[in-house]
């Protein structure tokens, strides 16, 4: 009795085709009726589909790590961003606050220029009104005993007999012994104001 595979010998030696298509339909059908998962797993193997797989979930992967790792970078960059704008805020304001410090410096120092030139101004007007008034009980009186009698010292009171001179409120004459010294008088024009001196000395005290 023949077995099937000495029939498929015999197609084998005379039919070659005819055995081939025998051959592909009962690995096909054993295919079909295999479990799913074997048979993707012999499928996979013949066509290298399983290397496939694995590349594909490796590049899977590393895509996951690069998308992250640029997930990481958009959030630092938008931090290192928020920290610049903040700075620069933070810079502006500074660079403001200096401005204005700078400015109320100079301000505040040509206040202080101005109040010294009228402090210097009023404070010689005042010596100047007292040497007037100690003139016109004294006068002829030397320029060193009006300076003793005011209380100055010899530069400012020699500063402000010499603008009473260019004012036309006093005059030097020469002292008859000395040579060296000067007398001093009023002239008419200091004594026409006098009198209002006198009078807004005695409203002030």
């Amino acid at each position: 009795m023949q077995t099937s595979d000495d029939i498929l010998s015999f197609i084998s030696r005379n039919d070659p085709d005819l055995f081939y298509l025998i051959w592909y339909q009962q690995e096909v059908n054993q295919f079909a009726v295999m479990d799913p998962q074997e048979r993707f797993r012999i499928f996979a193997e013949m066509h290298g589909i399983d290397q496939v797989q694995h590349n594909w979930e490796e590049s899977m992967e590393k895509l996951k790590e690069v998308q992250e790792s640029l997930r990481t970078a958009d959030i630092n960059v938008a931090n290192k961003q928020q920290w610049l704008g903040m700075a620069k805020v933070a810079l502006e304001r500074y660079e403001n606050n200096r401005k204005r410090l700078v400015e109320g410096g100079r301000m505040y120092a040509g206040a202080l220029l101005k109040l010294e030139t009228l402090y210097k101004q009023e404070q010689q007007h005042l010596l100047a009104k007292q040497d007037l008034i100690i003139l016109e009980s004294n006068e002829g009186i030397s320029q060193n005993k009006l300076s003793e009698e005011v209380g100055n010292d010899k530069a400012m009171s020699a500063r402000t007999i010499k603008k009473l001179i260019e004012l036309g409120y006093i005059y030097k004459k020469q002292h008859e012994s000395n040579s060296k010294a000067y007398r001093i008088y009023l002239t008419a024009k200091a004594k026409d104001i006098l009198p209002e001196i006198h009078e807004k000395k005695a409203a002030v005290e």
